[in-house]
């Protein structure tokens, strides 16, 4: 590029350009403490520590957007088994996720709408399958 301007490393991870580490701790911080005060949202975390909970969180998106490490954790069927996650939960989360993103500038990385792909994948493993409509026959 000439000008002096920048190119994007189109072939970096998700996880480089969203800003590693420092930027997914903040996010992970700022989306629980969103979730937790949400009115439809918060009643899946009554009586869960936050703490946990964020470091959990963080080192699942680390591997989920290419960064380091390896993810030990819980599938994201069995973070939510018995739990009746609807569509418009789901929909909440994501709604979360974008003011979260847009409050800390991510989409001036470009890599929001890649981030937001990333989750939007996980919502048939969240959202329980009964509550999802059926096609009439």
């Amino acid at each position: 590029m000439t000008g002096g301007g920048t190119k994007p490393q189109l072939d970096s991870s998700l996880y480089k350009r969203l800003g590693g580490a420092p930027t997914l701790r903040l996010f992970t911080t700022a989306l629980v403490s969103r979730v937790f005060s949400d009115p439809l949202l918060q009643p899946f975390f009554y009586g869960t520590n936050p703490v946990p909970l964020i470091d959990q969180l963080e080192k699942f998106l680390c591997v989920l957007t290419g960064g380091p490490g390896s993810w030990r954790g819980p599938s994201p069927q069995g973070v939510v088994a018995g739990f009746a996650v609807t569509p418009e939960h789901f929909d909440r989360l994501m709604f979360l996720v974008t003011a979260v993103a847009d409050e800390m500038d991510l989409g001036a990385t470009g890599a929001l709408p890649e981030l937001k792909d990333c989750l939007l994948a996980l919502e048939p493993y969240l959202v329980n399958s009964s509550y999802r409509p059926t096609l009439p026959s």
